[in-house]
């Protein structure tokens, strides 16, 4: 009963099913509170007594009159409701559907802030309830500060006229800082095709068990990360035995299901992504997932991978990669090759998530590529290339296109593990070894303004490997391990077998999902370890980019140029890059 906490609370959902509003007097806090803050389309709906409860602002954003029923003599409202646009700001027909959703809500507002004796409304500009990063949160809470501070003579003049005085003794609940769990059982709720292996292998709890709360949210991220289950969450009952059960509570999602995408920018042109993905197809715990492109480049790869229920074993999974792209080559800055590349590779590896954000691939490769000249004198040629690797991955991103904190990493090793076949006498190759570093970081500065910083260096122990393993610099489309974006420059014009490369870029948001960049890179490749130590002869480069997160995925238009040259490159992408 919520009535008996030490300040009585309520919390207001909405029944999708029939619009209503509904009061939660009662039940498992945690569930009321995350069905009161379900915002449609963000977070999934929650199942309460047979009733499937979204966020009570759909209907009821401003409950004074649920306060009043629970006997409140004097109410404060705070008002944070979106307000409606005028006409002037209605530019788009996803505004104006915006719009028409947010008129019950708004019609419901101004009856409740009639029925409030004191009414705040912060100023809150393009921040909304769905602003996460700690910069947001922080801005929100400053600027509901200044508004109470605000309001306060109001107030006190309320309570002085009503003869109001501030309740000796009132009721508190006094932090308790929890260091230790004692987790002496553990049960599973919701599993329907998902085996239980799954989550125990993710959970690493296997009680009775000692836990800190950090370790304890760090599992239930790794269950969710898994991306078997929409939702998962958990309960911590009390035993009378000591200790606590713990309750882990899981909504799978579909088996299986299709995924469609569209891309487009002036380098790979349109580009239509096709992905089908299967849990459990083969044995529980299994996932297997196609993505198709279609257009300029097509492309088709499958990933299958097992997920052990072993504590300390890693997974194992395979990959095979099929693609079919145009390639260039310059000399002194001018194009001299047009070459069709026709790629195709298997690999098996073991894979393990050793912490949140991270995995490891650990395995054998072998790559089949043959290179057929358009334009130039390349030879032709057809090359095998069988290599063991090791990856590393690390992603603390808050958004992977417009992140405002976290890092970004990668680490790549490729041993070649036999020699490598070549169909042409002009090129033979010595077994060798690549390593590749990427480092992002995203820094906020403040509610609007970010910085993200990177790093890249490439290394090779020889510098006479196939150009498929080679480093590249140019263009400004979104980079990988082996392509680096470079102002000024068109598509892979710069290659080495050594790579030293950095990125500054401060992006400030103009209004909610638009974005203005301005970043300053720079870089070398080289055949020679030994030269990426001359920054002298470093390239560097300056960009303008406007983007905006489009509900099709981000859409940017960059200008670029490099300080050695005159000419300005241009580049739009849109749509989530494949």
């Amino acid at each position: 009963d919520f009535s008996e906490l030490p300040i009585p609370y309520r919390c207001v959902a909405t029944d999708i099913e029939t619009g209503e509003a509904v009061v939660l007097k009662d039940g498992y806090l945690a569930d009321a509170l995350r069905a009161s803050m379900a915002v449609p389309s963000i977070f999934t709906p929650v199942e309460i007594d047979g009733r499937l409860l979204v966020d009570g602002g759909v209907v009821r954003n401003l409950p004074v009159s649920d306060a009043l029923e629970m006997g409140a003599d004097v109410t404060i409202a705070v008002d944070v409701a979106t307000p409606l646009f005028d006409r002037s700001q209605l530019t788009s027909a996803l505004l104006i559907m915006g719009q028409t959703a947010l008129f019950q809500s708004n019609a419901s507002n101004l009856v409740e802030q009639k029925k409030a004796d004191i009414l705040i409304v912060p100023e809150i500009g393009n921040l909304t309830a769905a602003n996460f990063t700690n910069a947001a949160v922080d801005s929100l809470i400053r600027i509901g500060e200044k508004a109470a501070l605000e309001a306060l003579p109001r107030i006190k003049g309320l309570m002085d006229s009503l003869n109001i005085r501030q309740k000796e003794g009132v009721r508190f609940i006094p932090t308790t800082q929890i260091e230790r769990l004692h987790i002496r059982e553990l049960s599973l709720v919701g599993l329907k095709n998902v085996s239980e292996e799954v989550i125990l292998s993710k959970l690493n709890i296997f009680p009775p068990q000692w836990i800190t709360p950090e370790e304890l949210k760090n599992a239930i991220d790794r269950v969710y990360g898994s991306q078997f289950f929409e939702q998962v969450n958990y309960k911590l009952e009390p035993m009378s035995t000591g200790g606590v059960r713990l309750i882990v509570r899981v909504i799978e999602n579909s088996s299986n299901f299709l995924k469609v995408g569209v891309h487009y920018d002036d380098h790979l042109k349109s580009l239509l992504l096709l992905n089908l993905t299967f849990r459990n197809i083969l044995i529980d715990g299994s996932k297997f997932s196609t993505d198709l492109m279609l257009g300029g480049n097509p492309a088709l790869t499958s990933n299958l991978f097992y997920y052990t229920s072993w504590k300390y074993a890693p997974g194992v999974g395979m990959r095979i990669q099929l693609q079919n792209f145009t390639t260039y080559l310059y000399e002194n800055h001018n194009r001299t090759q047009e070459l069709d590349l026709r790629y195709a590779s298997v690999a098996m590896m073991l894979h393990s998530s050793p912490a949140d954000n991270m995995y490891i691939h650990l395995g054998l490769q072998n790559e089949l590529t043959r290179f057929k000249t358009i334009i130039g004198s390349y030879p032709e040629s057809t090359f095998n290339i069988p290599f063991a690797f090791f990856h590393l991955h690390h992603d603390s991103y808050d958004n992977r296109f417009f992140p405002e904190e976290g890092v970004y990493a990668d680490l790549l090793i490729r041993q070649i593990t036999g020699s490598v076949y070549s169909s042409h006498s002009d090129f033979k190759y010595n077994p060798y070894s690549t390593l590749t570093v990427r480092v992002d970081k995203a820094i906020p500065l403040n509610k609007n303004a970010v910085i993200v910083r990177s790093l890249n260096f490439g290394f090779s122990d020889t510098k006479n490997i196939p150009d498929l393993h080679k480093f590249y610099m140019g263009g400004s489309g979104v980079q990988s391990l082996n392509f680096i974006p470079l102002f000024g420059y068109q598509v892979m014009e710069l290659t080495g077998t050594q790579l030293s490369a950095f990125s500054f870029s401060l992006r400030n948001r103009l209004s909610k999902n638009n974005y203005f960049f301005t970043t300053l890179n720079g870089g070398m490749v080289a055949d020679e370890i030994s030269q990426l130590i001359k920054f002298g002869k470093y390239h560097y480069g300056m960009g303008l980019s406007y983007g905006y997160n489009s509900p099709i995925g981000p859409i940017k238009l960059t200008a670029g140029k490099n300080f050695n040259r005159s000419d300005i490159i241009t580049h739009i992408s849109i749509g989530y890059p494949f």
